[in-house]
């Protein structure tokens, strides 16, 4: 189903398993803090196996890179997010406040940061993307922002990280054409309408999104 569902829809949930070794074995002793699990969802979430986005709390990011390259990665951003004040870090690209990347392509590495402006989008308000407390109102939360419903700090977190695979994907050339490619999928209703197929592909629930939905389309206001 998965294989069926990255061939008509371009995303698929794999199996990260045997990524783990090889990569645990070249953190243990360095930092071993590191939980292989926290791979999986990078590993997935990767455009295919020679690119990939990889999310650090720690700023060790140059480190990452280098083990993807012996991996045999082509193109990988290995990042780390930080809040306004940058006291607090999150694995992913951040727009509360600057992102360090470490760029892998061509066998060469390149470390950089990005702020929010530098890219068209404003600084995010951590109370507007918190994880809310149950998973019914984190998926209502998904739905709204793929509609284009919910606050501007969810909207434009997710159009980066989303505009971050498009960017390593060669789909567009730079981070912030990516991004602006993300957030017109979002507006134009393309987002919402991939998440429908892929519910239908994955043989998901489709009685629940469409429920969700519809609590989404009752409320005109964008919030949470």
């Amino acid at each position: 189903d998965m294989i069926k569902s990255l061939e008509e829809n371009n995303i698929g949930f794999f199996d990260a398993e045997p990524y783990f070794p090889k990569m645990f074995s070249k953190y243990v002793g360095k930092f071993p803090f590191i939980n292989p699990l926290s791979y999986a969802l990078s590993v997935a979430s990767a455009v295919e196996f020679k690119r990939m986005i990889f999310g650090l709390s720690s700023p060790d990011t140059e480190f990452t890179a280098s083990i993807l390259k012996e991996m045999g990665f082509k193109f990988a951003l290995v990042v780390q997010g930080s809040d306004e004040k940058g006291i607090n870090q999150i694995d992913e690209l951040s727009t509360l406040g600057k992102t360090k990347i470490s760029e892998l392509k061509n066998g060469k590495i390149k470390t950089y940061f990005i702020y929010p402006k530098e890219i068209g989008l404003r600084n995010g308000k951590y109370q507007e993307i918190a994880q809310h407390k149950t998973n019914q109102e984190n998926s209502l939360h998904l739905v709204k922002i793929l509609l284009g419903k919910s606050n501007r700090s969810s909207i434009e977190i997710v159009a980066l990280n989303t505009g971050a695979l498009l960017y390593i994907s060669g789909k567009e050339k730079t981070l912030k054409a990516g991004v602006d490619k993300s957030l017109e999928y979002i507006y134009s209703g393309e987002a919402i309408k991939q998440l429908e197929r892929l519910v239908m592909t994955s043989k998901g629930d489709i009685k629940k999104l469409n429920k969700y939905l519809y609590i989404a389309s009752k409320n005109n206001g964008k919030d949470n």
